[in-house]
């Protein structure tokens, strides 16, 4: 019942807030003043003059890749930095952030497949043990359940759920506290 008073909640939410952002997107977009104009107008000035960007010219195809290509490129580079030194964030996140060991058992798979759907069962055990106290543990035991659809030449999850079947140990192990 919680979970339909959310969605509900969340839809009235943001009906709400249509009309309020709707007319801020237009205003924005056709270049009116908005209440962020006086903070945001400044910047997007001084970044237009460093990037060179002329806001009164269009921008044809060629120019529009490149900028695809550099803007794609630099982000990639961003998340290939994020996980390259993800092993050594626990320095500005704590100690205890990655500093646990983890294993996973999965038991019982099943599998059927029904012409462009299939659905994964399956038990996963799985405990987790900090490393600076291994008398500290988490373990769980639940069932997944996996539907997919075939899209082309690939198999795509559709809804996945969840469900716990048993618990036992300290859950703060999980949260690295």
């Amino acid at each position: 019942m919680q979970g339909w008073f959310q969605i509900i909640l969340f839809c009235l939410v943001f009906t709400a807030c249509v009309p309020f952002l709707g007319g801020y997107m237009a205003r924005v977009f056709t270049g009116e003043r908005v209440f962020l104009s006086p903070v945001i107008g400044p910047l997007e000035r001084l970044l237009y003059r460093v990037l060179r960007v002329d806001t009164n010219a269009s921008q044809g195809w060629k120019s529009y890749a490149g900028s695809l290509l550099v803007f794609s490129g630099v982000f990639w580079l961003f998340l290939y930095l994020i996980l390259h030194i993800a092993g050594n964030l626990m320095v500005f996140l704590g100690p205890d952030v990655f500093n646990r060991y983890s294993y996973m058992l999965v038991s019982n798979p099943r599998v059927s497949i029904y012409a462009d759907t299939a659905r994964l069962e399956a038990m996963v055990e799985a405990q987790h043990v900090p490393k600076s106290n291994a008398s500290m543990h988490y373990l769980m035991k639940n069932r997944y359940d996996v539907q997919l659809i075939r899209q082309g030449d690939a198999w795509v999850i559709k809804h996945v759920a969840i469900d716990n079947v048993w618990r036992d140990g300290d859950p703060a192990v999980l949260a690295g506290i």
